[in-house]
């Protein structure tokens, strides 16, 4: 557990100080807070080794390569700045830099001996670098991010998990007050990598935030605020303070205290409205998200690390995510980047293999390497017109910025690659963050250190620098004087009126450097101030009228600077509903239509205990439905049926005629993008409207959107939804109209809409219209449709004929899976035919195991008898799936245990998932007698201990020594069923290709001590069903009614009514005692297999076959 306000200030006070009362109260919450040293007074020490020489500042920016005419600076480095993790600007042009210390080695995690600060940095006389430096707050811990601005009162908003602090500084003194204030609280400060981030002011007013993948975060409000009148007399707002009881009047009086209201948080972007304390997923997905920015029509865009590295915010998007389950199970599908590339040699190296050091030729050509942090969409006029708008992300291993090209692309947008533009040759560079400075130069922070972000090998505290890109542009449009003006703004007497005009707005949101409206935005939100700006009339004049031929490429800059004033209007609150319906209903560039739209719908939350009503929610909602039908020639701009598309949940009164109309949207039928985003949209009132729903979608292009709203109403049929007969009805209507169609592509939607909702299931009833549609499919031009009705079938069929089936199985170039999917539904077929095919398969080197393990689904005590006696002449894949097979029912898995003790399957062939089954079949007398077979049942003992005795083993010789090839035979025994390593094996786990793989530590933490920090996505639940089978895995996703379950072995639907028994832990999926019955050859050579790179296992490939070696030969003869 991170505490994040610890002994602030090094002021002291001798008044009793409202901080106390805070303390109190905030305590009272359950938000810890404590007190801890001056950093000042702390010992700050490295604890990684300086294995490679440290290069000067000076060497630094001489051996850096640049594009012509641009030149780089320090602009600051140790001690003036050390651990920058995160940086923020001021109005007056300084830059604030969060140094975060805690953040340690992962064997530690954290060290709570530490604490982190915020310092201000100050380029007095505009020569590049900081010569000014002073000490805003210390005594933080966790701290990742911070941003000025956006209260009445100055200060530093400060994310450490748990809490979103707001740092006031009220006289302006330069050093925080000692009232620190709690905005927000729940942030998960258990995850030590992935953790929420990345403190920004979006041009809305609302901050925005990231969050990595290796948690979720449940946060609220301390006192959180109701829409007026949502609470009734006697009750109190939630988070309120209150006894149990409150006496009036000599009687007891009971009150309601309504705990606070909390939004869950997990892999994506979130944000923040102070004003309303509301907070909110903008999009989810993705793995860590470091950096992001928007562009210069206010699309927000954000960089990632693994799976892809450049996104599109769209609000209520779901994305890609590197692993495990969206929170919500009804999205289905899930949207890619927007990039077309990678930035790595994607046909030759796994992205984990660039971790490891300077990238081969191949990727440094692609970009560097798959980490990314920062982002910066460069909208300033110091750099050539060639680099204007282009998005620039630091490449951490190809130590680099990276340069993409965005452009409109249906819909939304697509990237390209554009060739990188600084190259860092310092070993020790990790930049972390770049941004636009006040003239037009970008600032890039640097974490300066040996290792990468996971730093098993330590942490470098004493290290940091800040450097500074220029080009020298003697065309460069004055900023000085406006400068002068913010600055004036932002230390200006807040008890006095200010003295901005309209046309002071104007001339600031005018300038080409965003970075002085940005500021001014800042500056200006929540400023407490009823008029803020003085004859405002210019600034609304630009905000409202649109620019001349506005849709030239050559007027692009107007509309950005309409947007620029319609966001200051909103800043100063000059900005109603009145001017926006006005921008709605006159000729506008789409981009200002579309902020319209999403600052009209802002304010109604639809979320909360009490949704908000207002009187004028229904006028502004036929209006945006007026904007829509008057732009239908035939349609309105694709980037405003985006934004509408994903703002269809804030708009219940007009929903169906809006949905009617995107719906009929065939310009974009076969863009992804839209059909997802609106599915995301209208999916909860599949459930609320099922028949309206399916006559809505019955004439659509948009096949995607017939295929997930079909899908859904089948998963409501087969999960007995209160209202599955609706749903059924509504489907019976909508394929009775599509087996009358001469439409292929219908066809294979609702094919693909029944397997979607079908699949891991083992029976459901047969839908209506079944057998017309199975006959259209089976004379479909996609053959993959085909056969996909034919797995369809198998579930609602109830045939004894595994005819069909088999015939997949017998397609030699149909997808592995596919055909192990055919296998599996055999299994359900109770016959001796079916069951003697399943013994033949058996055999087969690919299909083996799912053969065997589908023998489980008909499986009686006589029959598992007969698969130990098959067990010592089975196929090696066949034996993994008899033994799982006989683990996964309460009365096979005695059957197996038999044939353990009597060594008819020797005990080392068990591996520790099927151990864990006789913990989970609810048997006290099996799990004694296991526990004798196997010592790791027992409750667990110290861990730590097994890790050091074994790393004193397996010494770097000795590792060695072992078998590159016997590594492989044991990975496949051991991890392949659910990792994968070089494209082979399993999607259960994460992936081990790269990972931490020269890492002994790494390997050994997390073989012998899986659990010791498992992320929520591995957490494994036990259930014992009625009918015997014993279930042991990750629940993916839940609904009221049934299960998702991620076993070893397979996805399986359960109903929750048909569970006997649920036991969850914080256990890992993957389980302990992998290590269990190896030899120490076997383990030196499954760590050799596991340590080793690319060109190790090609070369010991090359040694082992003959025709490799025979080339070889050929090759090397002269």
């Amino acid at each position: 557990m991170l505490f994040p306000i610890q002994g602030f200030f090094s002021m002291h006070r001798t008044q009793t100080s409202p901080f106390w009362i805070c303390l109190i109260l905030v305590s009272a919450l359950g938000l810890i807070l404590r007190i801890a040293p001056s950093l000042e007074a702390q010992e700050i020490y490295d604890s990684q080794k300086e294995t490679i020489p440290k290069m000067t500042p000076k060497e630094v920016v001489e051996t850096v390569r640049l594009p012509e005419g641009f030149s780089i600076t320090a602009a600051a480095s140790e001690p003036n700045v050390q651990q920058p993790i995160a940086m923020a600007w001021d109005p007056s042009g300084r830059l604030w830099i969060a140094e975060n210390y805690t953040y340690a080695e992962s064997a530690k995690k954290v060290d709570a001996t530490l604490s982190d600060r915020i310092v201000i940095l100050e380029d007095a006389d505009n020569d590049g670098v900081f010569e000014k430096r002073k000490v805003f707050a210390e005594g933080l811990q966790g701290l990742t991010s911070i941003e000025i601005g956006g209260s009445s009162t100055r200060g530093v908003w400060a994310l450490a998990p748990p809490h979103l602090l707001y740092l006031k500084d009220t006289n302006l003194d330069d050093v925080a007050d000692s009232e620190p204030q709690v905005v927000l609280s729940g942030f998960n400060a258990d995850i030590r990598h992935n953790f929420a981030n990345g403190l920004r002011f979006g041009p809305d007013g609302w901050l925005y935030g990231r969050h990595g993948i290796l948690g979720s975060s449940e946060v609220y409000a301390p006192g959180s605020p109701l829409p007026p009148g949502a609470l009734a007399p006697g009750t109190l707002a939630p988070g309120a303070l209150v006894p149990t009881a409150t006496r009036i009047v000599g009687t007891i009086r009971p009150v309601v205290t309504i705990p606070p209201v909390k939004t869950k948080l997990t892999c994506g972007i979130w944000r923040y409205e102070p004003a309303s304390q509301r907070v909110e997923m903008v999009c989810e997905g993705t793995t860590n998200p470091w950096g992001m920015d928007w562009d210069d029509h206010g699309n927000l865009f954000f960089i990632n690390t693994v799976i892809g590295h450049l996104w599109h915010a769209i609000p209520n998007a779901h994305l890609q995510r590197m692993y495990g389950e969206d929170s919500d199970p009804y999205v289905y599908e899930l949207l890619p980047q927007i990039a077309d590339h990678v930035h790595w040699d994607q046909s030759a190296e796994d992205w984990r293999e660039t971790r490891k050091g300077p990238p081969s030729s191949r990727t440094d050509a692609a970009g560097g390497g798959h980490a990314h942090s920062g982002l910066m969409i460069y909208q300033a006029d110091q750099w050539p017109k060639e680099y204007h708008g282009n998005v620039y992300a630091l490449n951490l291993h190809g130590r680099r910025i990276n340069r993409d090209f965005i452009k409109p692309s249906g819909a939304g947008f697509l990237a390209t690659h554009g060739p990188d533009m600084v190259f860092w040759q310092d070993p020790w560079f990790r930049g972390l963050d770049l941004t636009q400075s006040p003239d037009g130069s970008a600032m890039v922070i640097d974490w300066s250190d040996i290792g990468e972000c996971h730093d098993d090998d330590g942490v470098h505290r004493t290290s940091g620098r800040i450097y500074k890109v220029s080009y020298n542009n003697p065309d460069q449009v004055p900023y000085i004087d406006l400068l002068k003006t913010l600055s004036g703004l932002y230390r200006a007497d807040r008890t006095k009126q200010p003295t901005v005009t309209g046309q002071d707005v104007v001339s600031i949101v005018s300038h080409p450097n965003v970075w002085f409206t940005q500021q001014f935005f800042k500056h200006y939100t929540l400023n407490g101030f009823a008029s803020p700006v003085k004859d405002p009339g210019p600034l609304v004049h630009m905000a409202i009228n649109a620019p001349k031929d506005f849709r030239s490429q050559e007027a692009r800059f107007e509309v950005t600077k309409q947007l620029r004033a319609l966001w200051a209007l909103k800043a100063c609150k000059l900005l109603d509903n009145e001017k926006l319906l006005q921008l709605l209903k006159t000729k506008q560039h789409e981009s200002v239509r579309s902020w319209a739209i999403r600052l009209l719908l802002d304010p109604m939350w639809k979320s909360g205990p009490i949704p908000t009503s207002n009187p004028g929610d229904r006028e502004i909602q036929l209006e945006i439905l007026d904007c829509l039908l008057a732009n239908s020639r035939p349609h309105a701009h694709p980037h405003l049926r985006l934004t509408l598309a994903s703002h269809l949940p804030k708009l219940p009164d007009v929903f169906e005629p809006i949905v009617k109309k995107l719906l009929m949207s065939e310009d974009l039928a076969d863009d992804l993008t839209f059909s997802l985003v609106l599915w995301y949209g209208i999916k909860d009132q599949v459930v609320e409207n099922p028949m309206e729903m399916v006559k809505s979608i019955q004439s659509s292009p948009l096949h995607k959107v017939q295929e997930l709203v079909l899908r859904r109403l089948a998963s409501m049929v087969t999960e007995k939804h209160p209202d599955g007969q609706l749903a059924s009805d509504a489907l019976a209507f909508f394929f009775a109209d599509a087996v009358q169609r001469d439409n292929p592509t219908l066809h294979a939607a609702c094919i693909r809409a029944l397997w979607g909702a079908y699949q891991g299931r083992l029976q459901v009833d047969k839908p209506a219209y079944w057998d017309p549609l199975k006959s259209l499919a089976s004379k479909h031009p996609d053959p993959a449709v085909m056969r996909l009705a034919v797995l369809v079938g198998s579930i609602v069929d109830r045939t004894d004929d595994p005819a069909p089936l088999l015939q997949i199985i017998a397609m030699k170039d149909v997808p592995l899976m596919e055909r192990k999917v055919a296998v599996e539904a055999i299994g359900n077929i109770d016959t001796a035919e079916a069951i003697d095919h399943l013994e033949r398969l058996m055999e087969d080197p690919d299909l083996g195991n799912a053969a065997a393990f589908a023998m489980r689904r008909t499986l009686s005590k006589p029959r598992a008898q007969a698969l130990v006696e098959r067990y010592t002449q089975a196929s090696q894949p066949a034996r993994a799936g008899i033994i799982s097979a006989l683990a996964s029912r309460v009365d096979s898995i005695e059957v197996l245990l038999n044939a353990i003790e009597k060594n008819t399957i020797p005990q080392d062939h068990i591996d520790a998932t099927t151990w864990r089954q006789f913990q989970s079949a609810g048997n006290w007398e099996l799990l004694e007698r296991a526990r004798k077979l196997n010592k790791s049942l027992e409750i667990s003992g110290n861990r730590q201990e097994l890790i050091e005795k074994e790393e004193a083993l397996l010494t770097p010789e000795a590792i060695q020594k072992g078998g590159i090839d016997f590594g492989r035979i044991v990975w496949i025994n051991k991890c392949g069923t659910c990792h994968k390593l070089y494209g082979e094996g399993g999607q259960i786990g994460p992936e081990l290709t790269g990972a931490q793989r020269t890492n002994l530590r790494y390997w050994l933490e997390n073989i012998l001590a899986p659990s010791a920090l498992v992320a929520e996505n591995y957490r494994v639940t036990a259930l014992r069903m009625q009918d015997g089978r014993v279930i042991t895995g990750v629940v993916v996703s839940e609904t009221p009614r049934e299960l998702t379950v991620q076993t070893a072995q397979e996805k399986i639907v359960v109903f929750a009514a048909e569970i006997e028994q649920r036991s969850a832990s914080q256990m890992s999926l993957m389980p302990e005692g992998l290590f269990e019955g190896l030899t120490q050859d076997q383990k030196a050579s499954l760590l050799k297999y596991l340590m080793s790179s690319p060109q190790e296992l090609a070369r010991q490939k090359r040694i082992n076959d003959p025709q490799e070696r025979a080339s070889q030969k050929r090759t090397d003869e002269p």
